[in-house]
């Protein structure tokens, strides 16, 4: 098991969240908690306190994104000594999807943007219309397989190495310490808002 997951499986362990059955690889939820008879699905996230940004991912896509907003109701991010794991006493953030948004739309517009080697998803946009208009239909409409191949490499606009900024995620969330204050914290969301 990796390091990343062995400090994220005693975050989970210590708010006593349940794990997601398919394991430390499961792509769309890391953990759940169930407040009013409801399941409520979120992602574990760990940073070391000398660094000022949580690590996301290697890779973040549109569809990576999208993914987050169906399927995570929260994120919980933990600061940790470095060469610990996460404590009761280190810093630990609730943050949920609707406080999530601003960092979303950040992600998106940060792969919209081209780079001096890569197009960004605005100009693959662009070109995936100028590919239908253009390309003769044998090549590309009436040839599914061909079609998707190229549909697939246009969809994979990424943004490497993405991160959330600690500053913006203490201000967003909120410092929960305990199981407990994570189910206070939803039962508020729920009561303010009517959903999570």
């Amino acid at each position: 098991m990796a390091r990343e997951n062995i400090r994220e499986a005693a975050q989970i362990e210590l708010f006593g969240l349940d794990a997601n059955p398919e394991g430390e690889r499961a792509k769309e939820w890391d953990a759940s908690i169930t407040v009013y008879g409801n399941k409520f699905k979120g992602e574990a996230k760990t940073m070391k306190s000398d660094l000022t940004a949580v690590s996301i991912t290697d890779r973040l896509s549109y569809k990576g994104i999208d993914s987050w907003d169906k399927h995570r109701d929260y994120w919980l991010f933990s600061n940790y000594a470095p060469g610990e794991i996460p404590t009761r006493n280190d810093s630990h953030i609730l943050v949920f999807r609707r406080e999530m948004q601003e960092q979303y739309d950040k992600c998106r517009e940060q792969i919209a943007r081209d780079g001096r080697t890569r197009m960004g998803g605005n100009e693959l946009e662009e070109l995936r219309e100028e590919i239908e208009k253009y390309f003769p239909a044998d090549r590309y409409r009436e040839n599914p397989r061909r079609k998707e191949r190229i549909d697939y490499m246009l969809e994979r606009a990424s943004w490497s190495k993405a991160a959330f900024n600690w500053n913006f995620l203490s201000k967003a969330g909120r410092e929960v310490k305990t199981q407990a204050d994570i189910e206070k914290a939803i039962r508020k969301e729920i009561a303010t808002y009517g959903k999570l």
